[in-house]
């Protein structure tokens, strides 16, 4: 059992640091992104898109990147500018993280997924170069 979790971990270290190495993509002369704002946000029954006025601050430079982490309810996202459905779209459970970059920031959709039992929260963290 304990052989089994080891290479869960592994495993799930490795997707993460593979999703955080296509976002590196984004960075200036190899300096990685930095965090530089978030936000939260509640995903009901409608589907929500992340702020704009967020990420792309007045002033700018605007966001490059996003971690998203999933709190305690699922929900379902599409990253094309499509709305999932409560039952239709990539399903991320509770407690997931997950990294959009670049032009993908508008195009991220999320709803509530049907088996949640009350509203999800999206917890954002923006980064630039």
């Amino acid at each position: 059992m304990k052989k089994l979790i080891a290479v869960l971990v592994l495993l799930l270290s490795a997707v993460d640091a593979r999703a955080q190495a296509a976002c590196a993509a984004g960075s200036v002369n190899n300096v990685p992104p930095v965090p530089f704002t978030q936000e939260s946000i509640t995903v009901s029954t409608n589907a929500v898109i992340l702020t704009v006025a967020t990420y792309r601050p007045t002033g700018g430079p605007n966001a490059i990147q996003a971690m998203i982490s999933i709190g305690a309810q699922p929900v379902r996202v599409w990253f094309t500018g499509i709305a999932p459905t409560s039952t239709v779209g990539h399903y991320f459970a509770t407690n997931t993280v997950f990294y959009v970059c670049g032009d993908t920031l508008a195009k991220l959709i999320m709803i509530r997924d049907t088996s949640a039992g009350a509203d999800a929260v999206a917890s954002v963290t923006y980064f630039r170069p």
